[in-house]
């Protein structure tokens, strides 16, 4: 697949007041040059054993009020977004340094809402219309 394993920022939940409380799984993923030029990235294997046990062949990303269907392909205990993510990448202009939070919002149906912090600072995701702290730089976005 010629990727190397995310080394994830973070593995955890939000809380959320649209929610009332209830705790969403997420994962966030520092982008390196692979995972932006190939046509794969892998899902950090804890999250995969903790949140996605069920065997599922796809998988729906949504940013921006847009979502994109990606392939999953399980390999052992490693499962990977496959098809479909190189046309994420790209109509995201995801660039190296870019990190990318994964909030699964739909265990069922895999479906994740994709928040992303560009990796020079200027371009804060307010896509969940709620305050987040990125762990590296302690700002809140989303006010």
């Amino acid at each position: 697949m010629g990727t190397s394993m995310p080394v994830p920022v973070n593995i955890g939940a939000f809380e959320t007041p649209s929610d009332l409380g209830t705790k969403k799984p997420f994962f966030e993923i520092v982008l390196k040059p692979t995972y932006v030029h190939t046509l794969s990235i892998y899902i950090p294997s804890k999250f995969v054993e903790s949140y996605m046990s069920t065997h599922r062949q796809t998988a729906r990303l949504t940013h921006s009020n847009k979502s994109w269907l990606v392939r999953l392909l399980r390999c052992g205990n490693l499962l990977v977004f496959s098809c479909g993510w190189r046309k994420f990448v790209a109509d995201n202009t995801l660039q190296e340094g870019d990190v990318c939070s994964f909030e699964l919002i739909c265990r069922n149906d895999y479906a994740f809402n994709v928040v992303i912090l560009r990796g020079n600072g200027t371009t804060p995701d307010k896509a969940l219309g709620r305050k987040t702290t990125h762990p590296s730089s302690n700002r809140e976005e989303g006010s």
